[in-house]
């Protein structure tokens, strides 16, 4: 199935932190906002979600917005793009994208292959043959650094 053929939504994201707004676009925006948090160190905030008028709304946003942009799809809070936000952004939305959302989701534990047996360790418990990978980099010292940034 084809995007054009999905609904779209635009999102508006805020770093609590730093504040800035992130200005993106996605078919399933719950799992939009997950993967953003999984990547970002800052705490991030659904703040506005709306359907996208057509496949340009978010690169029209970004235009609109362009004197504030700071990089990328991240702009600097700046009271028109609140009150856009606050004019268009549909709350039912917001809601019912912050209930798919669990917060053990926003934080899902890292999966890893075992350095010493290549099996799945989950957050450097023991794998399938009891290799603490902990255990392992101590023993193994300097290679495993190798083997992790190679």
């Amino acid at each position: 199935m084809s995007t054009k053929s999905l609904k779209l939504y635009v999102y508006f994201v805020q770093a609590d932190f730093t504040g800035l707004i992130k200005i993106g676009k996605s078919v399933h925006p719950s799992l939009r906002l997950q993967g953003l948090q999984a990547e970002n160190a800052d705490n991030l905030k659904l703040i506005g979600l709306m359907r996208a008028q057509h496949e340009r709304t978010e690169a029209l946003l970004h235009n609109q917005f362009k004197k504030w942009r700071l990089h990328g799809e991240w702009f600097q809070p700046a009271t028109e793009i609140f009150n856009y936000i606050s004019a268009h952004s549909d709350s039912a939305l917001v809601k019912a994208c912050l209930a798919k959302v669990k917060l053990e989701e926003l934080f899902p534990p890292v999966t890893q292959k075992c350095l010493n047996c290549g099996d799945a360790a989950h957050n450097n418990q023991y794998c399938g043959h009891t290799c603490r990978l902990a255990d392992w980099a101590e023993e193994h010292g300097e290679a495993y650094w190798n083997k992790l940034s190679g």
